[in-house]
């Protein structure tokens, strides 16, 4: 599914996104939709492509998880 995106457009890469994050959380669609940008942090990452080079690529990662917990804890309530 992911393949038949049009990623070179914004809607597209955030479906494709969408769609891989799921996958990989083993997700509900509930779940993927409450994902919210800051749950996520971007990193750059040394992977090897095809021909066995070291290349530097963008990778999403969960946040730090005190951070993501802590923001939607929500506001003190006493």
């Amino acid at each position: 599914m992911v393949g038949t995106l049009d990623r070179t457009t914004p809607r597209g890469k955030r479906d494709a996104a969408t769609m891989i994050v799921d996958w990989w959380m083993a997700g509900r669609a509930s779940e993927s939709a409450r994902l919210n940008l800051h749950d996520v942090a971007i990193i750059t990452v040394r992977v090897e492509d095809d021909t066995g080079n070291k290349v530097l690529r963008k990778a999403l990662v969960p946040a730090a998880p005190d951070y993501v917990s802590q923001r939607n804890r929500g506001p003190e309530t006493w």
